[in-house]
């Protein structure tokens, strides 16, 4: 399956890259054998992410114990309840279903047609339709119900968020049905059996309900089938809690991308509590999505394991490959979906480890074509980085557009020199003036201040509002102040232990990969308020 991965850009089409050419550089919807994504944005610092996930990850969520409590009584619920128009919640799924309704009264439908759900009769006869809960009522008790006060048990009743939970049916197949789960019964209709099975399990997940053995077998092998309704492969929203504060494990759910050919079961997930012990670990399935659960309540950062694949380990974090942990706090009962990471490949230079820092953003580097190393096999991340491979990373970095025919030329860089059209691609975007003797001084090494500056105008030198600044060493009005309160600002860099930006030290080839990663990032991810 092609791997489509979308980003949420914020970029300026008067950059140097221009909007396509940014948009290439992250991987604005690649395929497979395209860029490699560098993360996937997400909501508020700590919260869970919400996306689309599948009904199968929501099914693997579930608590799957034998059914329980004591005897069930229909009396235990409030149904159907009373709405403030005066309308009852039947009367309400009766009247949203009509076809052509002409009314006897606000809550009375006199004449319509209905499509009854589970076995696609057409009937205006009223007297032989029901309307029934898509999750009986004695099942959600057994399920977990038994155990809610009568508030939530009618709340239960009476759900009428997504439309999924009341159906108009008719009495004869509500009557065949009764309280039977999918291990005993499905619709008549066939063409409806992927939609019962994913909106039985969206209603037992919003409302942190059980599954036993044989109900979770036979909705996973609906759910699983991809030949005739293709149901392997229908999106599901993760459903909002009907319980408060919602009851049971917690779970996080995701998918990973990877370059074309790399094999995705031996790729591993860990998800690691507040205070770094891990406590779950699962394998990603075949098809790229892992689920994480059974998770007890609380806030947890998720490791994902190259393994035998060939990529690297990383993990979930805004910053992409070698970023911080993201922290993902999920409720009693609650699902993160949407952690999703693009793994990338293993570098293969000779002088880097995983141990070494800053290796999640060389091997991103590496993966993503911006760096190929030395032609001994090496990276030498300790070596300064000289302004002509600045150049070259930056106009790799752009996705290596076309040099214009009449870009700047410098008197040190004469046609035929390594990276001459970078260079002149780097002139002709504005990104470089050259030196007062007309010269780009290819071979000079890049300071942080430099190096600052090069961000900030490749990023088409956005207007920003200055700040005092938060580096003892960069006082305000000194030279790049602007340019490193930016890169600040973006979160691309934090300086040193000490307070300081380290202006006038030189940028070394592993540094360089963290900056350019981190830009990446800031353009993929918008800055949290």
């Amino acid at each position: 399956m092609a791997m489509v991965t979308a980003f949420f850009l914020t970029f300026s089409a008067s950059g140097p890259a221009g909007s396509a050419g940014l948009a290439t550089m992250v991987g604005l919807a690649t395929e497979a054998g395209g860029p490699i994504p560098i993360g996937v944005a997400s909501p508020v610092y700590g919260s869970p992410p919400q996306a689309l996930t599948t009904a199968r990850a929501l099914l693997s969520s579930l608590t799957v114990r034998p059914p329980g409590g004591p005897a069930y009584q229909e009396t235990a619920y409030d149904y159907p309840a009373m709405g403030d128009d005066g309308c009852n919640t039947r009367e309400h799924v009766l009247i949203a279903s009509a076809g052509g309704p002409t009314m006897a009264g606000p809550c009375t439908v006199a004449t319509a047609q209905w499509i009854s759900q589970w076995d696609r009769v057409v009937t205006g006869d009223q007297a032989l339709l029901d309307v029934a809960h898509t999750v009986p009522l004695e099942e959600a008790w057994l399920s977990g119900a038994w155990a809610w006060t009568p508030e939530q048990r009618r709340d239960f009743a009476n759900d009428l968020v997504g439309n999924i939970s009341l159906y108009v049916t008719t009495k004869d197949t509500n009557v065949e049905r009764g309280s039977a789960d999918p291990a005993r019964w499905w619709p008549p209709h066939d063409g409806v059996h992927c939609k019962y099975a994913t909106e039985w399990v969206w209603i037992k997940a919003r409302w942190n309900l059980s599954v036993d053995e044989a109900e979770y077998t036979a909705l996973m092998t609906q759910l699983n089938e991809a030949e005739t309704n293709m149901c392997r492969d229908k999106p599901s929203n993760v459903p909002p809690l009907g319980l408060t504060p919602g009851v049971g494990p917690a779970a996080i759910v995701g998918r990973i991308f990877a370059p074309s050919g790399t094999p995705y079961s031996p790729v591993s997930v860990q998800a690691y509590s507040a205070n770094h012990a891990i406590v779950k670990q699962t394998q990603v399935r075949v098809e790229g999505t892992y689920e994480l659960t059974g998770l007890p309540a609380g806030t947890y950062t998720v490791k994902f394991l190259g393994g035998t694949s060939g990529t690297t380990d990383q993990w979930y974090s805004e910053w992409g490959p070698g970023g911080f942990p993201k922290p993902i706090t999920v409720a009693a009962g609650g699902i993160a979906s949407g952690v999703d990471v693009g793994m990338i490949v293993a570098p293969s230079f000779t002088d880097i480890r995983a141990d070494n820092q800053f290796y999640g953003e060389i091997a991103w580097l590496f993966s993503t074509g911006i760096t190929e190393g030395y032609p001994d096999g090496t990276y030498r991340p300790l070596t300064g980085i000289k302004r002509d491979a600045m150049a070259a990373f930056l106009y790799r970095l752009a996705g290596n557009p076309a040099v214009p025919a009449d870009a700047p030329t410098f008197p040190d860089v004469p046609a035929g020199s390594q990276f001459y059209d970078e260079i002149r691609w780097l002139a002709s975007t504005g990104i470089t003036r050259g030196f007062p003797d007309g010269g780009f001084h290819p071979a000079d090494n890049v300071n942080r201040d430099a190096m600052a500056a090069f961000l900030y105008r490749f990023d088409g030198s956005p207007n920003i509002s200055l700040a005092p600044s938060v580096f003892s060493d960069v006082p305000a009005g000194s030279q790049f102040a602007a340019e490193i309160s930016w890169l600040a600002a973006e979160r691309i860099t934090t300086g040193y232990p000490d307070g300081s930006f380290g202006a006038h030290r030189e940028v070394n080839r592993d540094a360089m990969a963290a900056f350019m990663t981190r830009y990446a990032a800031s353009v993929a991810i918008p800055s949290t308020p």
